[in-house]
């Protein structure tokens, strides 16, 4: 499929960064919207100096901006609609502080959860108009499975997971050139898991982002679990009994 050039939504997140640097080569247009500008001017500068035609960005508050349409955005600065959009932020809330926090539990909702599934409306409303593009979403394996530990987190990346099912659905029904890719990765050493005490089989994250651009590459459209592995462990933690399942902490 065409990736001459993609909107990444959350481009200042460590995954978001790599997918990017790794789609230098088959993706020579960016847009770029995070809400830390200087971290977002960095990583433009930084692809520019890649080889990138042209990388534009702009400011995108995932907890106040739920209601713009920054795929209409992008598509007045480039003249089109981009090829594919990536929506990579979130939020990993240190557990213990939202249990009997009603008011912190919201805003990890809105911004994993509310501000994620109304962007894919927006993406929805203007790919279905065009007929083609790609809609790749940054879930989590976490959302397989409730546990003792980030249950929130991983509710909040569940929903997304069904969304994103259903709308796969809606469009292999009716537009063969539209795509959704839910991407599940595990563990990931990135500054949003720094807080974690251990995490088992953490990947990389330029090998995460790296995984990432082979899929849109690819036109891919489905659930991947990366790396690949995480499917099988996964399948294992569904079906273990919730004994079994209390002694995972992360």
């Amino acid at each position: 499929m065409k990736l001459d050039s993609v909107l990444i939504v959350g481009a200042t997140s460590a995954i978001a960064a790599a997918t990017a640097r790794a789609l230098l080569g088959t993706c020579s247009t960016f847009v770029l919207a995070a809400r830390n500008s200087e971290r977002l001017n960095i990583i433009a500068k930084d692809l520019r100096s890649r080889g990138a035609d042209a990388v534009l960005s702009m400011p995108y508050d995932a907890l106040h901006d739920t209601d713009r349409d920054v795929v209409a955005d992008t598509q007045q600065l480039l003249g089109t609609l981009p090829d594919a959009v990536l929506i990579a932020h979130a939020v990993l809330p240190e557990h213990d502080a939202i249990v009997h926090d009603a008011a912190n539990a919201h805003q990890v909702l809105e911004i994993n959860t509310v501000s994620v599934l109304a962007l894919c409306t927006h993406v929805c409303r203007h790919f279905e108009q065009r007929g083609s593009g790609i809609l790749a979403v940054i879930s989590s394996v976490a959302a397989d499975r409730g546990r003792r530990n980030n249950f929130l987190y991983a509710a909040s990346k569940a929903a997304l997971d069904v969304y994103l099912d259903g709308l796969r659905l809606r469009w292999s029904a009716h537009w063969p050139l539209l795509r959704v890719l839910t991407i599940k990765p595990g563990y990931v050493r990135t500054p949003m898991t720094a807080q974690l005490a251990s995490m088992p089989l953490a990947a990389r994250a330029d090998d995460v982002g790296h995984s990432i651009a082979q899929l849109l590459r690819r036109g891919a459209s489905g659930r991947y679990y990366i790396p690949w592995w995480w499917r099988v462990v996964m399948t294992v933690v569904r079906i273990l009994p919730d004994r079994l399942v209390m002694l995972i902490r992360h």
